[in-house]
């Protein structure tokens, strides 16, 4: 459609709403036809197919890592952005926990100052300091998976295929003796590591009968278990 016939649309759209009553916000209204706009605090990229934390918001990491403590209002200003910064939610985690365990909701103001002694959360916190790594942005669209992975796991042994790759293993008598969500996620680790070869830079689809784990692998972590955190820690990051 030609840009002369857009703005004459446009006007036309702009004027029936206006007669029907409805206000609009014209200093939000953007009226030039764009393929980058902002919206809700993201920078929309359709060109290129990838959406961005908004200028305003990609120096989120006012958090300082330097820091002794901070406002307990800080948390949300991070999670406002989980789906705008890649595997957002595991950084974000750390500072949840963090702040279940100093700040009440019912009795404490939001301005309530939380000490950020452990060395864990100045490491998140340091993540959010790094204007370059927060700005990186997402894909609009997910990527479609490259590879179906299956895993199954019980108390004795595990198993897992992804097309013409199979793998599979005995639990020794002191990790029988763990929870079956961490033996499938652990089920998932061990796989992938397995096949690293043949999946290296691959998008995997992992099918799993564990909808705990499914939760980890989809939220890149958790808050309810942190040995469960740490394990999807592993899996993202290697660590």
């Amino acid at each position: 459609m030609h840009r002369c016939q857009i703005a004459r649309t446009r006007n036309i759209s702009l004027n029936c709403h206006f007669k029907l009553g409805f206000i609009i916000n014209l200093k939000k209204l953007t009226l030039v036809p764009s393929q980058v706009m902002l919206h809700l605090g993201a920078l929309i990229d359709t060109a290129k197919g990838w959406v961005f934390p908004s200028p305003s918001n990609s120096g989120l990491a006012r958090p300082n890592p330097g820091l002794c403590s901070m406002p307990a209002s800080g948390d949300r200003l991070l999670a406002s952005c989980h789906t705008l910064v890649p595997l957002c939610m595991f950084r974000l985690h750390p500072l949840l926990n963090l702040l279940r365990d100093h700040f009440n909701m019912r009795v404490d103001h939001t301005s309530k100052l939380i000490p950020l002694s452990s060395p864990v959360i100045r490491s998140a916190l340091e993540f959010w300091s790094r204007r370059d790594l927060v700005s990186q942005g997402v894909p609009l669209q997910p990527l479609p998976p490259t590879h179906v992975l299956m895993t199954d796991a019980s108390t004795y042994r595990w198993g897992a295929v992804s097309g013409p790759l199979m793998a599979r293993g005995m639990w020794s008598s002191d990790q029988s003796s763990l929870h079956i969500n961490f033996l499938e996620l652990k089920t998932v680790f061990l796989t992938l590591k397995r096949f690293q070869r043949w999946l290296c830079g691959a998008h995997i689809l992992a099918q799993t009968d564990s909808t705990t784990v499914m939760h980890y692998l989809n939220r890149a972590g958790g808050t309810k278990s942190r040995c469960l955190h740490s394990r999807s820690g592993r899996l993202f990051f290697g660590v």
